[in-house]
């Protein structure tokens, strides 16, 4: 199970992730450079993350992935969007996670099981 939206590339994913403070992680040659940050602003060539540049065409900024209980608890508490992707599902559904517990996360009426979805932010 994977999502493929999870990659950002274009201008208009990157100002959705400075308008809403996406967190995201940033990888440089296929390695993990920098996790859980939020993008401050960018342009044709650089991209500026607290304190520091990164050049664009030498990186991959994905949206971090919620897996863990204080994830959830944040995307509750901030109403954060997220997407829920499943094999079950043709495609991503755009959320805001309403509960959740050890097993099942709860989505307006829809109930989830945890261990068949995966949450990337919106």
């Amino acid at each position: 199970m994977l999502f493929t939206g999870k990659e950002i590339c274009s201008d208009a994913d990157l100002f959705n992730c400075i308008l809403f403070s996406t967190p995201v992680e940033i990888r440089m040659d296929g390695a993990l450079e920098t996790s859980t940050v939020v993008i401050n602003d960018y342009n044709d060539e650089i991209i500026f993350v607290d304190g520091a540049y990164y050049f664009r065409f030498n990186i991959e900024i994905l949206r971090k992935e919620v897996s863990s209980d204080a994830d959830l608890h944040n995307c509750i508490l901030f109403q954060t969007p997220v997407y829920i992707w499943s094999d079950a599902l043709d495609v991503p559904i755009r959320a805001i996670i309403t509960s959740y517990s050890e097993k099942i996360i709860h989505v307006g009426v829809q109930f989830y099981s945890r261990s068949d979805i995966q949450i990337i932010v919106a």
